[in-house]
This record gives C-alpha cells, structure tokens and sequence, in this order.
C-alpha cells in the first residue's frame, strides 16, 4: 500500500515537476523570441534611419541639379537676349564695346572721389557710399565675372 502512495507522490511530484521544467522551458523560449524580435526590430529601425539619410542627401543633389540647371537656363536666356539685337554695323559694336568699361571705370573714378572729398557728413558719406559700391560691385562682378557662353 505504501508502494502505491509513494508511486502516487512521486508520480505527482514527478508531474509537477515536469510541468514546470516545461512552463521555464517555454518562457525561456518567449524570453528569446522576444530578443530576437527586438533585434529585428533594431535592425529594421537603422535600415529606416539609412534610407532616411539616403532620401535627403539624394534630395539636396536634386536641389543642387535643379539649381544648377535653373542657373544655366537664366544664361541661356540671357545670352539669347542679347543675342536678339541682331547684327549691328562695326561703328555700332566698337561703341558699345566700351560702355562696360566706361560705366565701370566711371564708377571707380566715382568711388575713389566719394571716399576721398565727402568726408564732411558721415551720413552722407555712408549713403552714398552704400549705394556707389553696390553698383561698382554689381558692375564688376556681373560684367568682369564667368560670361563664358554655353550652348
């Protein structure tokens, strides 16, 4: 009789046991489900993050590929412009060949007297000024600058 209480207690001990070996054994089989989820996760968050950096530095080249081309359309149609006034006789072209250095030089000229006589009215000076060296700036760089043509 004793036999069959203890084959009873230890087949229930047993069983218990058992069931909780396998209750440990599946929440350590979770415990690294739930680690490998959170390392694919992790995974696909930085692939997101590289597609986000490789998004916006392909939109800065399309920016700079659009400004580029908006750049070189405004000197196309400037070119075409100028180019619109027809053929014009030589008296004609060797005049206005000196226009550009003509302005340019007067505005010079003009500068280098405003710095040197106006110097009795600093308000003045500084107006004139401001306005004298945007225009001597504008005139050097926009006809001294890259004119190079472009098909």
């Amino acid at each position: 009789m004793l036999d069959i209480i203890a084959s009873v207690l230890t087949g229930g001990a047993t069983g218990i046991i058992g069931s909780a070996i396998g209750t440990v054994g599946r929440f350590l089989e979770k415990k690294q489900e739930l680690k490998q989820m959170k390392l694919e996760f992790d995974q696909e968050l930085q692939l997101q993050e590289l597609q986000i950096t490789a998004r916006k530095d392909e939109l800065e080249s399309e920016q700079a590929i659009v400004q580029v081309q908006a750049d070189s359309d405004i000197k196309t149609a400037s070119y075409a412009h100028d180019a619109s006034y027809g053929i014009a006789t030589p008296i004609i072209a060797s005049i206005l060949r000196f226009v550009r250095p003509v302005l340019t030089f007067g505005l010079l000229g003009f500068s280098g007297y405003i710095f040197f006589s106006v110097q009795s009215d600093p308000t003045i000076v500084r107006e004139l000024s401001n306005q004298i060296m945007f225009l001597t700036t504008t005139a050097v760089a926009w006809w001294f600058g890259d004119r190079s043509l472009r098909k």
